[in-house]
């Protein structure tokens, strides 16, 4: 009871702010791990030494003409970025080497290498792309630019969604056949390999089409997010200004608001000040009693967090996924700053004179 009307009167400010910086710490951190792990899966195939390039006189060679340069080398991956089936974003994809994806399957499998040894038209699809599988002899397909693709497997997961939902991958030499002349979907390619040395393999795919179709290669810069969000993240800079700026204003607020609640305890110190109490354990009663509220706020907060990520209608801005790193990175937030910042007040208030605080003063 005693606690209770504690609370009430001098600790409710403090849980609603707590409360406020759990449920931010915890839906903030839930959407950078969504935003990385979204651009770690569709970006599965892209390593950190890939190498962006644009085809130059693009209307000199067909897409066989490619395949056919693109085949005779090994050890290589091959990627049209940007291409469009209706509403939906894909890849054409080429590689002949074994390649470790962690791409999640509802159902069949992933594109391997031994799909590109042969001359049937392939695609995996997210799973928000089943209403366009047209269905013949009992087999699934998309008809992609005139072309039945065969559907080999359905990426996603069945109990939440993801970037992978409306995204596609298909077979690069099948997809290029189409076309005499790349002009006309030329825009940005990647080109990377199981070797260490992309440059040398960039280099040797560049000097090999001059010569069998005098094309050149450019270099571009690769882009590997997939919003403006997980951009703004990748960059460093950003990063550390946000969070500085973030803790900043988290602990000016907390600062102030423990001030506030120590200084109406003055005269409760008092008297544990004439009965014989220390500093040391009158600061650690009332650390406990801040954190007891803090770890209220927390779990109440993390209450809410769940419910918006397993039941809300937000889950391409938080994700739909509850992650443990997001709860556990709160709690170690909310009991760290509650400790450090509630130092300064607590010290400050310990300093004065027993008579004042008897008194309130």
């Amino acid at each position: 009871m005693k606690f209770r009307r504690r609370f009430t009167q001098s600790g409710i400010f403090v849980f609603i702010i707590i409360f406020t910086i759990s449920l931010f710490v915890s839906l903030g951190a839930n959407t950078v791990q969504t935003l990385y792990e979204n651009t770690a899966q569709f970006n599965q195939l892209i390593s950190s030494k890939a190498i962006g390039f644009n085809v130059n006189q693009s209307e000199k060679i067909s897409g066989d003409q490619l395949m056919d340069v693109i085949k005779s080398k090994k050890d290589i991956c091959l990627i049209k970025d940007q291409i469009f089936y209706s509403i939906y974003t894909g890849k054409a994809i080429f590689f002949n080497y074994d390649m470790n994806m962690q791409v999640p399957i509802i159902s069949g499998r992933f594109l391997n290498k031994n799909d590109f040894s042969e001359n049937e038209p392939l695609i995996v699809i997210g799973k928000d792309m089943k209403d366009e599988i047209v269905v013949k002899n009992g087999e699934e397909f998309i008809n992609y630019n005139n072309e039945m693709y065969k559907v080999v497997g359905v990426m996603g997961y069945s109990n939440r969604a993801s970037i992978l939902d409306n995204t596609f991958f298909i077979k690069l030499d099948s997809f290029l056949s189409k076309y005499k002349e790349l002009q006309i979907i030329n825009s940005s390619w990647l080109v990377d390999g199981r070797t260490n040395d992309t440059e040398a393999l960039f280099d040797e795919l560049n000097k090999d089409l001059n010569n069998k179709n005098k094309v050149t290669l450019s270099k571009l810069e690769v882009d590997r997010s997939q919003s403006s969000i997980s951009n703004a993240l990748s960059n460093r800079k950003f990063t550390i200004i946000t969070i500085i700026v973030t803790i900043l204003v988290i602990g000016l607020n907390i600062v102030n608001i423990t001030y506030n609640y120590v200084a109406n305890k003055r005269k409760e110190i008092g008297i544990k000040k004439s009965l014989g109490g220390t500093n040391f354990i009158i600061a650690i009663e009332i650390i406990c009693e801040f954190e007891i509220i803090s770890l209220i706020a927390f779990l109440l907060s993390q209450i809410v967090y769940f419910t918006i990520i397993r039941f809300g209608t937000l889950s391409q801005v938080f994700g739909s996924n509850v992650y443990f790193l997001s709860g556990v990175l709160t709690l170690v937030v909310v009991i760290i700053i509650t400790f450090i910042i509630s130092l300064i007040p607590i010290r400050r208030t310990l300093k004065i004179d027993i008579s004042d605080a008897m008194k309130g003063r």
